[in-house]
């Protein structure tokens, strides 16, 4: 999907990721904590990028879940983690991370396959090996996620960090 001003209305991107929301009384609730329109899909997202801890990730990952991550500067071995690892790395991102965002740059869907292609900063809570508290952190990333049921099965990210002048 290519970057442009104005927000996409459809499209085969659109329609995985409002797959994966919530529904019925679940997408009610949360909308209302969150003050959010049911039928505003883009909000909804916003609205957990900017802050998905276990609670608001977990209905959308199934119970086979398994993250794998290439290696990369902070994980030089990459990483493979299961649901409960992956939530659990979720809440505690709260600790390291705040404003967390990601810019989708392009999405390609086929099957039961959805590569997602973004841009992803956030702001430093405390020091990490390149960067110090306090600073904004980069990456562009690559995700390739497998669904089954409209549930994710299955996430490959590839993170490649941009590494401050100082570094």
């Amino acid at each position: 999907v290519p970057l442009r001003a104005e927000e996409y209305a459809g499209g085969a991107g659109h329609a995985f990721f409002a797959n994966l929301l919530p529904e019925g009384g679940l997408r009610q609730a949360v909308c209302a904590r969150l003050g959010i329109s049911e039928g505003n899909d883009w909000a909804l997202l916003r609205a957990i990028e900017g802050g998905g801890g276990a609670a608001e990730i977990a209905p959308f990952l199934d119970e086979d879940y398994t993250l794998s991550e290439a290696p990369h500067l902070l994980a030089p071995a990459g990483a493979t983690r299961n649901r409960a690892e992956a939530l659990a790395g979720a809440d505690a991102a709260h600790q390291v991370v705040s404003g967390q965002r990601f810019d989708v740059r392009r999405t390609t869907c086929e099957g039961n396959r959805v590569v997602v292609e973004a841009e992803w900063s956030a702001t430093l809570l405390m020091d990490l090996p390149h960067w110090d508290t306090g600073e904004v952190i980069r990456a562009r990333v690559a995700s390739v996620f497998e669904v089954r049921d409209g549930r994710v099965v299955s996430q490959d990210s590839y993170d490649c960090y941009f590494t401050p002048p100082h570094a």
